[in-house]
């Protein structure tokens, strides 16, 4: 008996068993938080992949108000051809949090601080979280026949003693915080930890469509921490408490690895005792709740809705995304997101033969990167999230005629509901005037968002509403800030879903392409479509730039400041040599932002340039330095 991997993991993955174990568990979560029904019924509220630790994931759960990280922190190859990992578990309580007091005084501290929901994001970056907040170690077993386990060691109450006291120094006062001999911490660490790892069990059994056959329970002895005002650490043996240890194995896999005393030990068929008889990890398969449904297991077909979200560089989309994506998540839709932007540094070598990469996940939404092929990306995104709407999010320097092509081949797959161009208020006429790609996006459009809207007065707004309805007379015009608009009023109940295929023609006729409309669309051949406009026609290129060094932000305000009106964009990662946190930056003319990003500080640090005659810009920017 053995369980198919390939299903959740790549065949680069499963060649190396090392890197299988490591990467089994995150697999499966991925897998299941972004199919709704899945996702509501087990309890899961949301994941993030931590971009400083790309294999480190955080995630809330049903019941628990604050935030669970998972850390893989060692995998190697076992002497049977097998391979094995090892996971650090943390809960970062919520600062409203009851358990929070049962954490150590530091942990307290550190909770309360300004940044510490934002650090939680990349908490490998930072060692006094894990630190402060592990709460239980996960391993992952697996061998070469398939077969494979997960088990959960925690102890029962993780306990820190403070021999001497603690005292801690307030604004005022220097207060006891801890009376000498009393417990610094007191954590619940199994009861906090278990219902997470029957999250990720389930969360396994439903990925491999297959439920655990073994199990076994064990528990030894745990240690108690003593230290004095010194510094100085003891650690004991407790006689009180415990250390328990539960297995988990598919497919017979029973080569686990017990503490001192057996406990439980169950194999299938027979029956599983109590209080793990009613376990959710025992569904394979299992229906989604009430408005939120996993369509796989209940065979459902109903193809999702495509939303081509268009518009010139600084435009908005990603604030319409942002409030398009919390409108479907509260009324239980999720959305997949197709990214390709350009000026992207490049892909990772790991993506090589794999169609996208995930991006960012949350409840709500999975993004991802386009790699390959559009048709085959979405295909797989399908069938690995079943989402309700998915918006592919073009470039700000991307024709939408050049995608007329791809969405015909999507038909099976998708229904196609609108392109939705996003044009910037207050540099619109400037940008239709001078780019006939910005004209392009306005013309292909069946929506057209006016975004920034409250920054001009009526008359501009009325003389750009006519450049506007010269170049698409036909698509309503919506005045927005922020992109903020009831996506029901654009793609509501009511929309005109039926006007779908004829749309997408009309397009392409319009742009005079010369294919034929059929159903054989794979036999397109696309060297007969007529040439559509692209950046690089209006002389658009895009340029990186990296810094040596930290930069003054005096230098770098009057290196923004003096940046030509042929630099469309500029956006990037840096570090200011008078600020902590590295500074994301923002660019469109007349409109530079500096914001602080802690979740940037494993990335690289550069600036991408998007304009005309870019060298030269970038030359003239990087002599300021």
């Amino acid at each position: 008996m053995r369980c198919d991997l390939s299903s959740i993991l790549p065949p680069s993955t499963l060649e190396d068993p090392a890197r299988t174990a490591a990467s089994l568990p995150g697999a499966a979560l991925l897998r299941v938080n972004f199919i709704p029904g899945v996702r509501q019924h087990l309890g899961w509220r949301g994941m993030h992949e931590c971009a400083c630790d790309p294999g480190s994931l955080t995630t809330r759960i049903a019941g628990f108000a604050g935030v669970f990280g998972l850390q893989c922190i060692a995998s190697e190859e076992t002497s049977d051809e097998g391979g094995v990992a090892s996971f650090n578990l943390s809960y970062f309580p919520s600062p409203e949090e009851e358990r929070l007091n049962n954490f150590s005084v530091e942990a307290g501290i550190c909770a309360m601080a300004d940044d510490f929901i934002e650090r939680l994001r990349d908490f490998p970056a930072f060692d006094d979280l894990s630190r402060l907040f592990t709460v239980a170690k996960i391993h992952c077993q697996v061998n070469k026949f398939g077969q494979f386990s997960l088990s959960l060691e925690a102890d029962e109450y993780t306990q820190i003693i403070a021999s001497d006291g603690l005292k801690v120094k307030t604004a005022t006062e220097v207060i006891e915080a801890v009376a000498p001999g009393e417990c610094d911490q007191n954590l619940d660490s199994l009861a906090c930890a278990l219902p997470f790892f029957e999250n990720l069990v389930a969360s396994m059994t439903h990925a491999v469509r297959t439920k655990p056959t073994n199990l076994q329970i064990s528990e030894g002895a745990c240690e108690r921490h003593f230290y004095d005002s010194t510094g100085g650490m003891v650690v004991e043996l407790a006689t009180d408490i415990n250390r328990q240890r539960l297995e988990i194995g598919w497919a017979t896999y029973d080569k686990f690895c017990p503490l001192e005393t057996i406990l439980t030990t169950w194999q299938a068929p027979a029956d599983l005792p109590e209080p793990y008889d009613k376990a959710s990890w025992l569904q394979a398969e299992m229906t989604g709740a009430k408005n939120s449904l996993d369509k796989r297991s209940l065979g459902i077909k109903e193809k999702p809705k495509l939303i081509v979200l268009t518009g010139f560089l600084g435009s908005g989309k990603t604030s319409f995304l942002t409030r398009f994506i919390e409108y479907q998540a509260a009324h239980n839709g999720f959305v997949a997101v197709v990214q390709n932007e350009i000026g992207q540094k490049g892909l990772d070598a790991s993506l090589l033969g794999q169609s996208y990469a995930v991006s960012e996940m949350d409840e709500g939404c999975v993004c991802c990167t386009l790699a390959g092929n559009l048709k085959l990306a979405l295909a797989d995104i399908l069938r690995d999230y079943q989402p309700d709407f998915v918006v592919l999010e073009t470039t700000g320097l991307a024709n939408p005629a050049n995608l007329i092509s791809e969405i015909n081949e999507l038909e099976d797959d998708v229904t196609f509901s609108s392109i939705t161009s996003m044009v910037d208020a207050r540099l619109g006429l400037q940008t239709l005037n001078e780019y006939e790609i910005a004209r392009d996006q306005v013309r292909l459009a069946d929506v057209v968002l006016l975004n920034k809207s409250s920054e001009i007065n009526e008359d501009h707004r009325r003389e750009l509403e006519d450049g506007i309805a010269k170049l698409n007379p036909v698509a309503p015009v919506y005045c927005t800030d922020y992109g903020d608009i009831n996506p029901a009023k654009l793609y509501g109940i009511n929309a005109s879903w039926k006007r779908e295929d004829t749309r997408v023609k009309d397009h392409a006729s319009t742009c005079e392409h010369t294919h034929d409309h059929g159903h054989n669309h794979h036999h397109h051949d696309h060297a007969d479509h007529d040439h559509h406009h692209t950046h690089l026609e209006d002389g658009i290129s895009s340029l990186i730039w990296k810094p040596a060094s930290p930069l003054a932000a005096k230098k770098l305000n009057e290196a923004m400041s003096s940046l030509p009106e042929n630099v469309l964009r500029v956006k990037g990662v840096i570090d200011l040599s008078d600020c902590e946190a590295p500074q994301l930056i923002q660019y469109v003319p007349g409109a530079p932002m500096m914001t602080d990003s802690d979740e940037a500080q494993g990335a690289d640090r550069f600036l991408i340039f998007i304009g005309k005659d870019i060298q030269k810009a970038v030359n003239d920017f990087s002599a300021h330095f």
